[in-house]
Parts: structure tokens; C-alpha cells; sequence
């Protein structure tokens, strides 16, 4: 997989763009009560501070708005302290430092989140449910609509030779990629990418389509028509 889908994955024209006013805490509330049965299932258990789920958000906030992670956690920071809602359950709101309790992470938050993550082995699952939030986010400010037109796509990024490494596919032409398989959906004018997979040689790819179909439908989406690329046994699926 490579390094651009893994760490900032593709998201949807211009058209998905939103101000910073079309994000309200109050909205992130009802998102995260969806999203956060599904994350849980995945996403090892925090003990305190900001749930995976938070930080899930936080990417939406800064792929959604298109701004910086310290001008978005700036943002959200704000709106969260004028309604008086906080993101992570506490007692006390002064540290002995000091120092004040945040309603929103961070940026350097975040990134630490990021690092544990990755080493874990769990970013791609993370980008995932960002693009699957952005989606009903999107959704839930009528940019999208329920019904949708899911496309599945391959995307080959060159790499090198490693033919004993199981992500690395050789071609014809004797050069080597590896290969992500991407699910996006169209509303409309609208296009929007909802998750990405990194593929190993031999890997049956069919549980992949019915997962994303299955998180689909399961958030009230139907899907009229599913359109595969070059590369796909449509009787499979």
C-alpha cells in the first residue's frame, strides 16, 4: 500500500468540502453514537483521555474542512467549549498543573494516536472509518443521499523488486507494484472515496466487498448498482 493512501487517504472532489460553520459539536455527537459501535470492534480500548473514536472525528474535521490538524483542533476546541460539550469524560477540569482540560484533541494528540497506530498495525483500519465517517457527515448535511452507486477499483503503485514480499505483485513488463483495492461511492455529482485495502498476493478479495457492503447498508445506504474495473469476476459478487 502506499504511503499517500496510508497516511492521507483520497477524498472527494471540491464539492465535498465544508465550511468550518457546517460542523457543529452537536453533530459530531450523533455521528459519534453511530460510528463508535463499529470502531470498537477493531480499535483496542483506551483507559482514559480521548476514545479512538475522537480522534476518528479529528481526521474527518481536518479532511472535511481542509485545514491544518493545530487549525482544526483550534476550531473544534472552540465550538466545544462555547456549547459546553466535551469529548472525553472527566471529573476534574484543572490538572495540578494548571493547565485546563481539552474539549477536542490536539494536534499533538493526534499524532501520537497516529504513531501507536501504525504500530499496531491498525492505521489502515483507521483512514477507513475516517472515510466512512466523512460519508455520513456528509450524509447527515444532505450533500449525499442514501442511495449510491459503489465502485471498486485497483490502484498499482510502482515499488520495488521484492518478489518474496506479500504485497508485491509483478507484471508483465517486468515491473513490480503494489496493489490497493479502492471503494468509492457516487450521489449525484458527488464522488467519494469510503475505504481503501492493501492486497496480498493470493488474497480473496470478496470478503472485502461484502464488508464495505454490509457497513453500507447497515448505516441506511442501498446501493443500485455496483461497477467493477478491469480486473474483477463479476459472477463472484
Amino acid at each position: 500500500m502506499s504511503t499517500n493512501l496510508q497516511e492521507n487517504p483520497s477524498v472527494g472532489a471540491d464539492i465535498g468540502q465544508i465550511t468550518p460553520n457546517q460542523i457543529n459539536p452537536q453533530l459530531l455527537l450523533d455521528i459519534t453514537k453511530i460510528i463508535n459501535p463499529i470502531i470498537s470492534q477493531k480499535m483496542p480500548q483506551k483507559r482514559s483521555g480521548f476514545s479512538y473514536t475522537i480522534f476518528v472525528l479529528f481526521a474527518c474535521c481536518i479532511q472535511i474542512i481542509r485545514l491544518s490538524p493545530r487549525r482544526t483542533a483550534e476550531i473544534m476546541q472552540e465550538k466545544c467549549k462555547d456549547a459546553q460539550i466535551s469529548f472525553q469524560s472527566y471529573e476534574t477540569t484543572t490538572f495540578s498543573n494548571g493547565k485546563l482540560r481539552r474539549y477536542f484533541p490536539d494536534q499533538p494528540a493526534f499524532s501520537r494516536c497516529l504513531r501507536k497506530l501504525s504500530k499496531l498495525d491498525l492505521i489502515e483500519d483507521f483512514w477507513n472509518f475516517v472515510l466512512l465517517t466523512h460519508l455520513l457527515i456528509l450524509r447527515s448535511l444532505k450533500i449525499v443521499k442514501e442511495d449510491l452507486k459503489l465502485i471498486a477499483d485497483y490502484t498499482d503503485t510502482p515499488c520495488k523488486k521484492n518478489m518474496q514480499g506479500p504485497y508485491c505483485f509483478g507484471k508483465k513488463e517486468g515491473k513490480t507494484v503494489h496493489r490497493t483495492l479502492s471503494f468509492s461511492v457516487i450521489s449525484g455529482d458527488f464522488h467519494q472515496m469510503i475505504a481503501n485495502f492493501k492486497i496480498k498476493k493470493r488474497q480473496d478479495k470478496l470478503p472485502l466487498f461484502h464488508n464495505v457492503h454490509q457497513i453500507l447498508v447497515s448505516n441506511g445506504f442501498s446501493k443500485n448498482m455496483l461497477c467493477l474495473t478491469e480486473g474483477f469476476i463479476v459472477k463472484e459478487y
